[in-house]
């Protein structure tokens, strides 16, 4: 592990976060987990590039149980980007060097919820309500009326 990136506890995840005037990605990894170690080289090789631009922590979700379960971290790795205190983005898996850049090139905003598009193209997610009168191919579905038992299809 690099010089860069500093080891949190359940004692210290939420001063380090909140006392941070950079943005703050936290490394959620186990020993155990695989693609954690494959990925660490390529974490450390990216705090190392992003210094002064921002923070690289690491926290073992099995010493610390209390910020693995606030957070609901269920998958290892899993990588979310802190700004102002708050969870700006999430990233879940194991991924090389070119994406982590990638990724923490973008620097989201707080506000996201973790993981979620921003819908920034200009397009509104679809309501709750309107996602069953559009069949998967985009045309409406068929009505079904009953009469006397029978089914009868209308468009």
């Amino acid at each position: 592990m690099s010089d860069q990136i500093k080891n949190l506890t359940d004692a210290t995840f939420d001063e380090v976060i909140g006392s941070s005037d950079k943005p703050v990605v936290v490394d959620f990894w186990a020993d155990w987990c695989g693609p954690c170690k494959a990925m660490a080289p390529a974490l450390d090789q990216v705090a190392s590039e992003l210094a002064g631009k921002l923070k690289v922590v690491k926290i073992d979700v099995d010493e610390n149980p209390k910020v693995t379960q606030g957070l609901k971290i269920s998958a290892m790795p899993t990588l979310i980007m802190f700004k102002d205190g708050k969870a700006a983005s999430q990233k879940v898996g194991a991924a090389p060097r070119p994406a982590l850049e990638a990724w923490t090139a973008k620097r989201p905003t707080p506000g996201n919820r973790p993981g979620q598009p921003s819908h920034s193209s200009g397009r509104k997610p679809p309501s709750r309500r309107s996602w069953w009168k559009v069949s998967p191919r985009g045309r409406p579905r068929k009505k079904k009326k009953k009469t006397n038992g029978m089914e009868i299809m209308s468009i």
